[in-house]
Parts: C-alpha cells; sequence; structure tokens
C-alpha cells in the first residue's frame, strides 16, 4: 500500500475513533449505558466497512472492459460523469473521486447505470536528463495516458483517446536545470490529467 493510501486510511480511522469516543462522553453524559455506547460505535464501524467494501466492489465493476465496442464520433457524459478511474503501468483502477451514495436508500449507483472513463497511464521514454548538481544523466519519461470511455448501461466502450504528457520540467523557469531526491533512479513528467479532466467535463449530455 502506498504511503498516501496508509496515510488516508490512518487519517479516516483516528477521526473515526475520535468521533466515537466524542459519542461515548456524551452518552454518558446523557446517561446512556457503555454497552448502549458500544453497540452505536460498532453499529458506526460496520457502515463504514460496508461504505468501503461497497466502494472497492463498484471500483472493480466499472474497471471491466466491455468485449462490445460502439463507437461513437461525438463521445457523451451523463449527470452523475463520467467517474474517472486511473491506473499507472498495468496496476489496479481507483476512483479519482467515488460516487457518492443516495440520500435516501444509502446505496451506492449501480454500475450498469454509470458511464466511466478508464485512464492507463504509462511511461514513455523520453531521457536521457542531465542532472546538473550530480553531473550524470539519468532516464526520464512522459507519463502519457489511453482514455477508454465506457458506458455501461449499453454496455459498449463508446470511445478511445490519447493525451500526451508533459517532458520532466526544470524546477526554476527560465532555466534547463533538472533536480532530483536522493536516492531517485529516474526522473518522470508530470501526467496529462487536468487535460483529460477538461476534456471529459466538456462532454455534452446523453440525449
Amino acid at each position: 500500500m502506498k504511503t498516501s493510501q496508509i496515510l488516508r486510511t490512518s487519517i479516516t480511522a483516528s477521526s473515526l475513533a475520535f468521533a466515537m469516543f466524542a459519542v461515548a462522553c456524551s452518552g454518558n453524559q446523557s446517561g446512556m449505558s457503555l454497552e448502549q455506547t458500544q453497540r452505536e460505535t460498532d453499529a458506526a464501524l460496520q457502515k463504514q466497512d460496508n461504505k468501503s467494501a461497497g466502494i472497492e466492489r463498484l471500483q472493480r465493476e466499472l474497471a471491466q472492459v466491455p468485449a462490445k465496442e460502439q463507437l461513437t464520433k461525438t463521445p457523451y457524459r451523463d449527470t452523475l460523469g463520467p467517474f474517472i478511474l486511473e491506473r499507472q503501468d498495468g496496476g489496479p483502477y481507483k476512483f479519482y473521486v467515488a460516487p457518492l451514495e443516495d440520500l435516501t436508500t444509502g446505496e451506492l449507483p449501480p454500475a450498469n447505470t454509470l458511464i466511466v472513463a478508464l485512464v492507463d497511464y504509462k511511461k514513455v521514454d523520453d531521457g536521457p536528463y542531465v542532472i546538473v548538481e550530480k553531473n550524470k544523466t539519468i532516464p526520464g519519461f512522459r507519463l502519457d495516458a489511453e482514455v477508454t470511455l465506457i458506458d455501461h448501461t449499453i454496455p459498449a466502450v463508446i470511445y478511445k483517446k490519447t493525451f500526451k504528457g508533459e517532458k520532466p520540467a526544470p524546477v526554476l523557469k527560465n532555466t534547463n536545470d533538472l533536480y532530483i531526491k536522493e536516492g531517485e533512479t529516474e526522473i518522470v513528467g508530470k501526467k496529462p490529467f487536468e487535460e483529460i479532466q477538461k476534456f471529459l467535463a466538456e462532454l455534452p449530455f446523453r440525449k
């Protein structure tokens, strides 16, 4: 698990634990028994676990690429999405932002009602680069993206587009000097996520 994922998990768990502690304190002050407080705590933890499991299940379902291709020259979106799932170098797809539960039912939207954009980042050789302060060369890469738009209501692949990533950029403007952190063995340019976001946001709504 990546450090950022561990940190997010840790923060979520800590926040939930703090919230449960607050509930316990307020519960005891209002006369709630320890057993009642424990039941409410367990229920809240179970709800969080169910939510995480639901998001992971939906993630897996939306990442399935249909065998059918129904390509269109005019790709489209729906009112909820498309939701973006990203991966790099063949790893698992992960939501950029996961769907929200229905306010009434508490359920996530079914996969067969959604449009999704699978974004597959791949490193493309763009080096080597000279690292000035190390007086050596290092492999350099762009992060290009293959975007596959899937309408799961059909289900079918409806559009494909390639976005070119940026070259590794100098730290300072008006120079060509590149710097690396201690221990790094390669340098990678910025992925074209903003361009992808803009493209998807400007898609017309499905008729």
